[in-house]
């Protein structure tokens, strides 16, 4: 059988083992996210000045630049509220907390077996 002590590092080598890569894990996720972000608003920055110079060349008629600034806004709006809740999702604050009570109530258990055992 194993000792009260040895089941008690056990749960505490796991949750450090999971808690270790879940927070690379996390790091990964946000460098990702980070550059992905970065690379599509550069993108769209440059289409956007590749849309005002050909229709500054007369290719593009200004009602189409019109159009394509309203669609533009509406794609940005959206850019901006989708990471917002992807973020919120993916990178969950209460994650740790939920770790940290589980521990601490396994510490508080484990001080009043502690105390009713003497």
């Amino acid at each position: 059988m194993v000792s009260h002590n040895t089941s008690f590092t056990n749960i505490l080598d796991a949750y450090e083992k999971n808690a270790s890569a879940s927070l690379r894990q996390k790091r990964t996720f946000k460098n990702v996210f980070f550059y992905g972000v970065c690379f599509v608003l550069v993108l769209v920055a440059f289409l956007s000045a590749a849309v005002i110079i050909v229709g500054l060349a007369g290719m593009i008629s200004i009602e189409n630049i019109g159009v394509y600034f309203t669609a533009l806004g509406t794609f940005l709006t959206s850019f901006i509220v989708l990471p917002k809740v992807i973020v919120e999702y993916l990178f969950h604050p209460e994650e740790e907390k939920g770790m940290t009570d589980i521990v601490k109530a396994i510490q508080e258990y484990d001080t009043k077996i502690r105390n009713n055992g003497r």
